[in-house]
């Protein structure tokens, strides 16, 4: 996918970092935690809370969210020096590269959505506050834009809506891939150790959302255990494979054993 080292090192770094002023700070451990693998292992952890026992965890306490710093920091990305002091301080000018183009589209899209309210033209288009649900409808996109992993966190505890995972497929549609590719391997994991698997019916309804789907359905339950099955018999038919035959190297005391025998 186009842009992945970008997207992924700001799913570690979140956009309020970059938001502020002073260069994007960038360690080796930011950097490990951005790789692939790092990532595909992290979202494993966190789905594995959901998809254990019946019932939802306790809710993990969210990023803080300060709508009026957003507004007030958000025009100062528009400044091409900003953008520039924001990766001065990264090792290579491509990663800087990746990391402000994802940047940009988090940009984009938190410009798209923000909820600005101004007052007509004849009493000086004095900006007043947004209704409430608006900036928290915002503030549940901006959160995941911020830290993407929490619509995880929100799976587990019951929490998660559609805006959060709407924003996570827009802004970061390589890490929402990864959920997806895991969310279906677990289901298939499940079924395969009990073909009878089921959620309940609230945690039914909470993959929904994650999904994007109407129903987790009978089809798609079939589809899985059919996965499944398929799994188990590739691994059954490599298990069966005949083995190479050995080759004995030229000072292997059986070979010289049979050359004698042989003459």
């Amino acid at each position: 996918m186009e842009n992945l080292r970008g997207e992924l090192l700001l799913s570690v770094t979140g956009v309020t970092v970059a938001l502020r002023p002073g260069p994007v700070r960038i360690n080796q451990e930011m950097l490990g935690r951005a790789q692939p693998a790092a990532v595909g292992r992290a979202v494993q952890r966190k789905l594995a809370r959901f998809f254990k026992g019946s019932g939802f965890v306790d809710r993990e306490p969210p990023p803080a969210f300060d709508y009026d710093e957003v507004l007030r920091l958000l025009p100062e990305m528009d400044n091409e020096a900003r953008q520039v002091e924001n990766v001065s301080g990264f090792e290579t000018d491509a990663l800087a590269m990746d990391y402000a183009t994802a940047l940009g589209t988090a940009i984009g899209y938190i410009k798209q959505t923000i909820p600005v309210e101004t007052a007509p033209a004849m009493v000086g288009g004095k900006q007043i506050t947004p209704p409430d649900h608006d900036v928290a409808t915002f503030k549940r996109r901006y959160q995941v834009i911020d830290r993407p992993l929490l619509v995880l966190d929100d799976l587990a505890a019951g929490w998660l809506v559609d805006d959060q995972v709407e924003a996570l497929a827009a802004v970061y549609p390589t890490v929402y891939a990864v959920i997806r590719e895991h969310a279906a391997l677990a289901m298939t994991k499940a079924l395969g150790a009990k073909p009878s698997w089921s959620l309940s019916y609230d945690k039914d309804l909470q993959l929904q959302v994650l999904l994007q789907t109407n129903a987790i359905d009978s089809r798609l339950h079939a589809d899985l255990l059919k996965a499944w099955e398929k799994q188990r018999a590739d691994e059954a038919e490599r298990a069966q494979a005949p083995k190479p035959r050995e080759r004995k190297g030229v000072g292997d005391p059986s070979t010289q054993q049979e050359r004698l025998e042989a003459k």
